[in-house]
């Protein structure tokens, strides 16, 4: 791996450390709500969704599909988006329609302590992967798999992505996300307008 490179990334993640906003409450940390009160703008939400299902992981998936199935295995994968539609209808009909503020309280109106608990260990897993895919996809970035560079790669992410979670919770998560998302915008258009 590059020196330079590492010492670039490593001034990057202490400086997302010391800019992270701190969550001072509970609210802040868990639900996303800023220091002044303020719940995440619906711009936010989408495009903090959209930013952890693009980056890393679902960018090799879109690649891999794409090397074996040519534009058919990309455009197949791209397809998978359109699940946001009808998840965001879901939510939407739990929260205003039936007045549930999470799923998590529908599940345990309708299916009690279980429900919920089912739920949350589903969710769990399905989370622990998500971190360890994309700690392994940030790893083969820098390295061979098994490497010094690799392991090095994948703890340092690690570690800085606990500490940065742990201090700033949800709304942390959340700004972090939308900068990505303008930054990525931003060169796409620049991309578009340049070739």
């Amino acid at each position: 791996m590059d020196i330079t490179l590492a010492v670039i990334i490593g001034i990057l993640a202490l400086v997302s450390i010391l800019l992270s906003p701190k969550a001072l409450h509970e609210a802040a940390f868990f639900k996303g709500i800023s220091p002044k009160g303020e719940l995440p703008s619906l711009l936010m939400l989408t495009f903090s969704q959209v930013t952890t299902w693009i980056f890393a992981r679902s960018l090799m998936n879109a690649a891999i599909l794409g090397f074996y199935y040519g534009i058919w295995g990309t455009l197949a994968y791209a397809a998978y988006y359109l699940s946001f539609i009808s998840g965001g209808r879901i939510i939407d009909s739990l929260r205003f329609r039936h007045g549930f503020s999470s799923v998590q309280a529908f599940l345990h109106a309708r299916f009690g302590q279980w429900g919920t608990r089912c739920y949350n260990f589903v969710v769990g897993i399905r989370l622990v992967s998500e971190v360890f895919a994309n700690l392994l996809v940030i790893g083969i970035l820098f390295g061979a798999a098994g490497s010094n560079a690799y392991i090095f790669a994948v703890l340092g992410l690690a570690v800085t992505t606990l500490i940065y979670s742990m201090l700033g919770g949800l709304h942390a998560s959340l700004k972090t996300d939308l900068y990505q998302m303008m930054l990525f915008l931003i060169v796409l258009v620049l991309v578009v307008v340049l070739t």
